[in-house]
């Protein structure tokens, strides 16, 4: 099940960066950041999970992932999935997704920082871009984030789960 939900997964994210490219350049200039950004945190920590939680070989590791994504791209990913800890693919990360995720202790935190910069990418584009496409996806990324929070809600309540237990899952940005 886990390699076909793998597939799977795979399969809809390159057929998504497949659509963006096949965009004219000036609409793909406006998208490609965001969607970038989705299939960045897919692929790291995709990478992250099959290699430190699955054991995962290298090869097998980086066949799974998505080609084509925007700050890590197949040499990086080749690289880090080469990497046998944690700590060690942090370290190797490109500069800029280094600094934001220096404050990550696990692959969770990882996913979660990942996220939280997809909405950052995302409300910038909502704000800052006159084209429809890139703006109408921005508002779905923003409104899926949303409603998976009030299904976080939702389903707390009726675990009858402490008002403080449901907070976390809701992932408020991290202090330092």
């Amino acid at each position: 099940l886990f390699a076909l939900d793998a597939a799977m997964d795979r399969w809809y994210m390159t057929g998504l960066n497949k659509r963006v490219t096949a965009l004219d350049a000036s609409d793909r200039t406006m998208l490609r950041p965001l969607v970038g950004a989705i299939l960045d945190r897919f692929n790291l920590v995709w990478l992250m999970r099959f290699r430190l939680a699955y054991n995962l070989t290298p090869a097998e590791a980086y066949f799974l992932l998505i080609p084509g994504g925007y700050r890590l791209r197949g040499e990086e990913l080749q690289a880090l999935a080469q990497l046998g800890s944690f700590e060690d693919m942090l370290a190797n990360l490109p500069a800029p997704l280094a600094r934001e995720l220096e404050q990550a202790s696990c692959i969770n935190t990882v996913d979660r920082l990942l996220e939280m910069q997809i909405g950052i990418v995302a409300e910038s584009v909502l704000r800052h871009t006159a084209f429809n496409l890139a703006r109408a996806f921005a508002y779905l990324v923003l409104r899926e984030r949303d409603l998976l929070q009030i299904h976080a809600v939702l389903k707390g309540r009726q675990l009858q789960m402490k008002p403080d237990a449901i907070r976390l899952s809701l992932w408020a940005p991290l202090t330092a």
